[in-house]
C-alpha cells in the first residue's frame, strides 16, 4: 500500500461569487462568497452550484463562514449531489437576518475508477 504525499498534490483552486442563489464554478476546490443575504432568523439560504467536477458519486466537504454577514448564525443544512450540480441548504439560527455575504470553502472528492 502506497503512502500519499499531501504536500505534493496541487489541486486548482477557484473563487467566485453568486447570484441569485446560483454559481458556476468548475474546480476541484474553492471558494464561493455569496451575494449579500437578508435571510430572516429562522429563514433558510439554498445555493445551486454548476460545477463539472461534481459527478454523482462525488463527495463534497463545504463549510459555511460568516463572509461579510455580522448578524445572523449559518448553519450548514444539507448537500445534494447530481452529475454537474450540488445544492446547499444553510439555515439561520441566529435571532437576526444576515446582513451580508456568506463563504463557503469546498472540495470535491471523486471515487478513484479503475482499480
Amino acid at each position: 500500500m502506497g503512502v500519499t504525499n499531501f504536500s505534493q498534490i496541487n489541486p486548482e483552486y477557484t473563487t467566485g461569487t453568486s447570484a441569485a442563489g446560483a454559481i458556476t464554478i468548475n474546480s476541484q476546490t474553492g471558494l464561493i462568497t455569496t451575494e449579500s443575504l437578508s435571510t430572516a432568523s429562522q429563514g433558510i439560504y439554498t445555493l445551486t452550484v454548476t460545477n463539472n467536477r461534481i459527478a454523482s458519486t462525488s463527495s463534497l466537504d463545504v463549510d459555511v463562514l460568516s463572509g461579510t454577514a455580522t448578524s445572523g448564525t449559518p448553519v450548514l443544512g444539507s448537500i445534494t449531489v447530481t452529475a454537474g450540480q450540488a445544492v446547499i441548504t444553510v439555515q439561520n439560527i441566529g435571532n437576526a437576518a444576515f446582513n451580508g455575504s456568506l463563504q463557503f470553502p469546498f472540495w470535491v472528492m471523486n471515487p478513484k475508477t479503475g482499480l
